[in-house]
Order: structure tokens, then sequence, then C-alpha cells
């Protein structure tokens, strides 16, 4: 059977392949494979042409393969864009809903929501994997624009709505997302991160740190696009940290990249710290990422809105004492003594004093964090992620039979 999956991701097509920068390779929807016989990916794809594809091709991933092929939808650049494209989004819904086969909805997403009504109407099993929170994505902060709050408004309802029709729905959480996106009673239910977490990724002893005492290497990972991670607040953390620390000297990674970049530089110009930080860009996940974090002492997101962090969950396997908000899926990995109010960079450079100028407790940290990180490894979460994926597979069997 033929499984659909739409995402709201953006990806690139080149000579009928999908290529990604960074998330969502081939690799990942291998997992799919492991009960569908084909996966179809339902996503935005912008056309390169052949100097934009010469430019990118060491840096691109390819997606596409054997068993995995992509049905594009218009290309949009925000709320605003896809409200504009609605008319030509709605005709490759209507379309994609006549499909044969089963359907996986990775939410929040307007299309997949949108998606998820009309196979409601049309009386189509679906699922869905929840893995955002567009009540947080939209709040003051995070998102820059004078229809934030309608867009707020109408993707939260659209989220709520669908989780109230879809035959089964999986969280990346444990509980949070559950209290804000009900399912419907009768629904299957399970809860599961994305993350390729494997045995081997966890290390299996407290990490050292402070080889050399007097430095502390911090890292932060995440989209630079806009501001829901919260790097500004860290950035300005620093400068904190730089006036009330004189024992220790920290030094910040950043990786990620997007259009916020040069304004984050240039406000740790202004601020003073932007000798304190090394804007790495994008990184491959994998080996790459976890090499960056073995050469760090200290893991830091305190984003604004978050489902369940993979960047923290992959740090915490690597045996990083973690700092995080109080936000979504992170208070489901870290204790509250580890975490901090959003937007407040002093009780943030507070906290990363506090906890970097206790050695004990960062070894603590440590071995509690890997221990958290095992009940997110591959083997754990693959049970649960093929119950659910067979789950589907039966119910649209049994749903196009009739």
């Amino acid at each position: 059977m033929n499984l659909y999956v739409t995402l709201e991701f953006r990806f690139f097509h080149f000579d009928d392949e999908l290529y990604t920068l960074n998330s969502f390779p081939n690799s990942f929807w291998q997992r799919y494979l492991t009960v569908f016989s084909k996966v179809v990916i339902v996503a935005r794809s912008k056309k390169l042409g052949s100097s934009e594809y010469n430019a990118l091709k060491d840096k691109l991933l390819k997606v596409t393969g054997e068993r995995i092929s992509f049905y594009p939808l218009p290309y949009y650049l925000g709320p605003l864009d896809y409200l504009k494209k609605y008319f030509k989004t709605k005709a490759a819904i209507q379309e994609l809903a006549s499909k044969k086969g089963a359907f996986i909805l990775r939410v929040g997403s307007p299309v997949g929501e949108a998606l998820g009504d009309v196979l409601f109407k049309n009386n189509k099993c679906f699922g869905l994997e929840v893995v955002g929170n567009p009540q947080d994505n939209f709040r003051p902060g995070v998102f820059k624009h004078p229809l934030r709050f309608l867009f707020r408004y109408l993707f939260t309802k659209g989220l709520k709505k669908v989780c109230k029709q879809a035959s089964a729905v999986a969280y990346v959480s444990k509980y949070t997302l559950q209290e804000v996106f009900p399912h419907q009673t009768e629904a299957f239910t399970t809860n599961y991160s994305s993350i390729e977490l494997l045995d081997e990724h966890i290390i299996t002893a407290e990490k050292k740190h402070f080889e050399s005492r007097g430095k502390v290497n911090m890292v932060f990972i995440g989209s630079l696009e806009h501001f829901v991670k919260s790097p500004d607040t860290l950035i300005q953390s620093l400068k904190i940290l730089k006036e009330i620390v004189f024992e220790v000297q920290y030094k910040l990674t950043i990786i990620g990249d997007g259009r916020e970049r040069a304004f984050l530089q240039s406000m740790a110009n202004d601020l003073g710290v932007i000798d304190m930080i090394e804007f790495k860009g994008q990184i491959p996940s994998g080996a790459p990422i976890r090499d960056e974090l073995d050469k760090a002492d200290l893991f830091v997101l305190t984003s604004r809105s978050e489902g369940l962090p993979r960047a923290m969950i992959e740090a915490m396997a690597r045996g990083l004492p973690c700092i995080g908000s109080n936000e979504g899926g992170i208070v489901e990995l870290l204790e509250e003594s580890e975490r901090v109010p959003i937007e407040n960079p002093k009780i943030l450079a507070e906290k990363i004093k506090e906890i970097t100028t206790d050695k004990e407790r960062m070894g603590k940290l440590s071995r509690r964090n890997i221990k958290v990180a095992k009940d997110y490894a591959f083997s754990e979460l693959d049970k649960r992620r093929k119950s659910f994926y067979q789950y589907i597979k039966d119910k649209s069997e049994s749903n196009s039979s009739l």
C-alpha cells in the first residue's frame, strides 16, 4: 500500500529528484517503508535551475530514491503567501485526497489540516503525527506579522479540529501536546519522537567536563529562520555573563542558519560579545552534530515554543548538561532546576553561572541526562512507530474495501 505523508517543510527538486539541506533526508523516510510499500512525500518544493543546483549540490542531501517519491505542492513562504496561493493549494489537496492509499499528516501544518478535513468529509481514515503547537509558534516574540493573532487563532483551531477527526494520533510529547490538542475517544493513540538515536549514539559514562578549568563551551542547535528557539535571548545572556563571571571564559557555538542570522550577528557585535560566539551555520545531522556536541560542556535551548526538541535529546545522549525553557516538551526532559522562563536573559545568565561553576552538579546532570536519553533510543521508539503505521495501514485497507 502507498503512504502519503504531508509535512510543513520546504524541499528542493531538480531533474525529478527531491533534495534537502538538512532535515528529512532519505534515511528519515525508511521508517515508513517497514510497513508500507511506497512513500509519497507531500510538501512544498522549490525547483532549482542548473546554476542553482550546481552551486548547492555539495550541500544537498538526496531525499527521493527506491520506493520514495514526491507530490509537490505550490511553493509558498509564510502564512500570508499560503493564503495568496490558497486556491492552487486547495486544488492540489482535493486531487491528493482522491488517491488510493494511506495518509499520515505531520501537523501543525495548514496543508495537513486542510487535507485532513477533506479526507474526513470523504469518509477516509488518516493518521496524525503531532509535532508542534501553532498556539506557541505564533506567540509574541516568535513570529513578526501584523496578522499574527489571526494566524494563531486559525491554525490552532485547525489543529484542534483535525485531531478530533483523525483515526489515529501520534504525539511527539508524552503529555503536553495531548492536553492542548486532544484526540477523539475512539482513536488509536501513542507517542514517539522522530529522532534517530541509535544505542551506539548514547554514551555509557558521565561526560568529563572542565579538563582545562576556566573555559566553558556552550552549544546551541536550532533554526535561525525566526526566533522560536530564542537564540536572541541566549546572545543577550552572554553580555550579562561577561559582566558577572570573571573566573570563567564562556564560548558559544551556534549551529543552524536562516534569515535572522545577520541580525543576530549584528546584535552580538552591538552587545560586545561577537568574539564569544562562533556561527557555524548549517551542519549535516548525524556524526558531524555529535562531534560538535562532544566538544561542548553545556547545551542551551530556551525555546519560546517547542514540541519535543530532538537536538536536546541528542545532547543529553552525549552526556551534556542542558538548560531549557518551561515550554512544550522541554518540561518532559529537564527538571525544574534546569529550566528558566522564556525571554529573560538575566535569569538565563544566572542559571548558566549556577550550573557551570558547580563541577559536581555538572557530573550529576550528565549521568541523569544519559539515562533520560535512553528512553528515546530508536529501539524503544520504533516499536510504537510500527504499531501506529500498522494500524493506519489496516484501517485504510479496511476502509477502501467498503
